[in-house]
């Protein structure tokens, strides 16, 4: 299974490449709905795995990292409209020192 997933990230990662995105790292999220895992496919092409986490015991952080991951695409993308709130943030270092540092440690 993490053989298609991995090739699904890397394939996403090299149109990002290509549009000359100042972000090519992507990110995803396995679960069956019961365990969850976090996967990130850094620019350097490393893939990297969260521990597998699961409901009910893990259900706060699960909700909190899929939260992170969710803004971290918002807040990467050009085309959202920017508010007071959230506004579009493309330096890579803010990305990670806040989803991806702690998710992927």
């Amino acid at each position: 299974m993490f053989a298609i997933y991995s090739f699904s990230l890397a394939s996403i990662q090299r149109l990002r490449k290509i549009a000359k995105r100042a972000i090519c790292s992507v990110f995803g999220i396995a679960t069956d709905g019961t365990n969850f895992q976090f996967v990130k496919l850094d620019d350097d092409k490393n893939l990297l795995l969260s521990p597998t986490l699961s409901v009910p015991v893990h259900t706060e952080e699960i909700y909190s990292w899929i939260d992170a991951v969710l803004l971290t695409a918002v807040h990467s993308s050009p085309n959202t409209t920017p508010t007071e709130t959230h506004r579009f943030c493309p330096d890579p270092a803010i990305i990670a020192e806040t989803v991806q540092r702690p998710l992927f440690r």
